[in-house]
C-alpha cells in the first residue's frame, strides 16, 4: 500500500454527521446542554451550601 492512497468509507455519509442542521442533532445538543447546566447548578448550590454550613 502506497502512503498516498486514501481509504474511503462508503457507508459513512460525513455530510449528515457534520451538518448541524439535522434536527436530531439539534435536539440531542439542546437536551445535552440542558442536562449539563442542570448538573452544574446542582453542584454549585450543594458546594456553596456546604461551604456556608461547614
Amino acid at each position: 500500500m502506497v502512503g498516498s492512497e486514501r481509504v474511503v468509507a462508503k457507508d459513512i455519509n460525513l455530510d449528515k454527521m457534520i451538518n448541524p442542521q439535522n434536527s436530531k442533532v439539534k435536539v440531542y445538543w439542546k437536551k445535552n446542554i440542558r442536562i449539563v447546566l442542570s448538573l452544574l447548578a446542582v453542584w454549585f448550590f450543594v458546594s456553596f451550601g456546604m461551604g456556608i454550613l461547614l
